[in-house]
């Protein structure tokens, strides 16, 4: 399959009316290193928007709530706000605010990778680029080089560049 531009790789369908009367909007897309086409309905009327929670089990609710804790005290909240912001009761807040991140326990199901410094959940912003034509700008305005091609260098465990017959560094070839 040859390689798509990413300004082709998407695709708006069509537009239709919601049940309630909220635009549709279908996009056709196609996920890497599959021929069929998927269609994707997006309706900004019942899709989600705002703050959405990134944990994958209880423990790591847990978790991520006394981290929650911590960082909402350091952003000047009360224990009261921060409890009604968790969902928490009081004294689950009073346990763990006033202690360091790196203090808190990774209960069973979080694993020992994860870093403190790194967590955050998702936000989703709607029409947060609209109308600021980032994709066109990037696109004229980035250096697009191709990468050369390399391997495996069995000797010291490196990689080594690949040249032509002429001697030539040879491109990457993506397939």
């Amino acid at each position: 399959m040859p390689a798509v531009q990413l300004r082709n790789a998407v695709s708006v369908a069509s537009e239709a009316a919601h049940p309630d009367g909220a635009v549709v909007e279908r996009i056709a897309w196609v996920p890497a290193y599959q021929d069929e086409e998927t269609v994707t309905e997006f309706c900004e009327a019942t899709d989600p928007s705002g703050n959405l929670e990134s944990n994958s089990s209880a423990g790591h609710k847990e978790y991520q709530d006394r981290l929650r804790a911590i960082a909402l005290r350091q952003e000047g909240k009360e224990k009261a706000e921060i409890a009604a912001l968790l969902d928490r009761p009081v004294k689950f807040v009073e346990r763990w605010w006033r202690k360091d991140a790196h203090e808190v326990p990774k209960p069973a199901g979080v694993h020992e990778f994860l870093k403190v410094e790194f967590w955050r959940d998702i936000e989703i912003v709607r029409g947060f680029g609209a109308g600021l034509t980032i994709y066109d700008e990037i696109l004229l305005n980035t250096e697009w080089v191709q990468p050369m091609a390399n391997g495996a260098n069995f000797k010291d465990g490196g990689s080594r560049l690949k040249y032509d017959k002429e001697g030539r560094m040879r491109p990457q070839g993506n397939q």
